[in-house]
């Protein structure tokens, strides 16, 4: 069995792999309140007893700290902690990224995903802190990405660089009204909701338009359902993408590849 960890800038999410049978299979914690005591008991609680000593793969885009205090966690559980680095390739997908140690791990997981549900052309789109694009064909070869502020942040930039704009957005609640905002709030949080899918359906197109095949769209991340209600749900798809798809955990997906893989390249703690 082994033990997966994805932690991001806001949530650290774990699960056990396989699963065992009654108890729950991982759980979701705020980073702000991980620690490695706290990691420890909820891991065991999530097997259901003490745990035999295993692997622990772990992915991690935030503080280092936050890595360390994983690692011991699992140590305190007699496990062998691996972190998991961005390589030139792995699992049938080749890095697209010049130096491809400097990609981040969390793109590089949803890659290694997205090629192990499908053999196909692929726009993998995490909707996090950050806005991250990435673009996969149909051979597994990386071709990179973009990066822009996600929903969120593009709020935050708006509240703390502009004075009325911020003013306004703290004096009520956002209020939408038929996919618009009818106060500042509201416009501020559709506009960056609405400004991601778009710039995710033109890439998704526009790769399909240079390598003359069809494109899965695949969102992931903490804010990929609201992104993906702003997409077509249903065929017909737009002209070049092959379908929508929302994958929340792509991250630990991609760490379940890696489980079932070679060691090789990850690093030991």
């Amino acid at each position: 069995m082994t033990l997966l960890v994805d932690v991001g800038n806001t949530r650290l999410k774990w699960r056990w792999l396989p699963g065992p049978a009654g108890v729950p299979l991982g759980g979701v914690l705020p980073v702000a309140e991980v620690n490695a005591e706290t990691l420890a008991e909820q891991f065991a609680a999530g097997w259901g007893s003490q745990p035999e000593p295993c692997d622990a793969l772990l992915s991690c885009v935030a503080d280092e700290t936050l890595a360390a205090a994983v690692a011991h966690a699992a140590t305190l559980l007699g496990c062998r902690p691996y972190r998991m680095q961005s390589t030139a390739e792995a699992c049938g997908v080749r890095n697209g990224y010049v130096q491809p140690e400097l990609l981040g791990v969390d793109r590089w997981l949803g890659l290694l995903a997205a090629r192990s549900r499908r053999q196909a052309a692929a726009c993998i789109v995490g909707v996090g802190t950050a806005l991250t694009v990435d673009l996969l064909d149909a051979d597994g070869q990386h071709h990179g990405g973009l990066l822009v502020p996600g929903p969120e942040l593009m709020q935050e930039a708006l509240v703390t660089r502009t004075a009325r704009i911020g003013a306004a957005a703290r004096q009520a609640e956002p209020q939408v009204r038929e996919g618009l905002g009818v106060n500042t709030g509201g416009a501020m949080r559709e506009g960056g909701v609405l400004a991601s899918a778009a710039l995710a359906q033109r890439a998704a197109q526009d790769f399909a338009a240079r390598t003359g095949a069809p494109v899965w769209l695949c969102l992931t991340g903490g804010g990929a359902e609201a992104v993906a209600e702003r997409l077509p749900k249903n065929a017909p798809w737009p002209a070049g993408i092959a379908g929508v798809e929302v994958q929340p955990d792509l991250v630990l997906h991609g760490l379940a590849v890696m489980a079932a893989a070679s060691r090789d390249g990850l690093r030991h703690y």
